[in-house]
């Protein structure tokens, strides 16, 4: 009754387009009812979907290439946390940190292996010998430090 006096007292009783003719467009028109084929039987899709079995091994590999690539992300942060860690405990010790950094990029962690490296490089270095073929020795070498004097040594007799 309320919404009838709202209506009747701004618009009037009717529309303004009762008395006009128009033509609704085929896109604003309800669709006509959907139904299922007269042939249509639920057990026999039943028995399509369940004799199709889809092989999920793409999304297999995929899941465990994600996990392998986590894992080593993982792995990588801990090494480098490892690698800082080395770093700034040589450091502490006194040496040079440019020393120490090329020691971390060739030992890769091995603190053990950092501290020899470093050690033989500034023997190495107080007898005379360039850090830049001193380093080749001793990668040459593998740490070995007789090796690597005896390689110093034919290197600036050759000089």
């Amino acid at each position: 009754m309320v919404s009838k006096q709202l209506g009747a007292d701004f618009h009037g009783p009717f529309s303004d387009l009762d008395d006009d003719p128009f033509k609704i467009g085929d896109k604003f028109k309800t669709p006509a009812k959907v139904g299922l084929s007269t042939g249509f039987s639920l057990p026999d899709y039943l028995q399509v979907v369940r004799g199709v079995q889809y092989d999920f091994s793409l999304e297999k590999k995929t899941i465990e290439w994600a996990e392998d690539v986590k894992k080593f992300q993982e792995a990588q942060q801990e090494a480098e946390c490892k690698a800082e860690e080395a770093e700034a405990k040589l450091c502490e010790k006194g040496l040079n940190p440019f020393l120490v950094e090329e020691a971390l990029e060739i030992h890769q962690c091995s603190e053990e292996k950092m501290m020899e490296f470093l050690q033989l490089m500034s023997k190495l270095k107080e007898m005379g010998f360039e850090l830049k073929d001193i380093k080749e020795a001793l990668l040459l070498h593998n740490n070995e430090q007789g090796n690597a004097l005896e390689d110093l040594m034919a290197q600036a007799r050759a000089s």
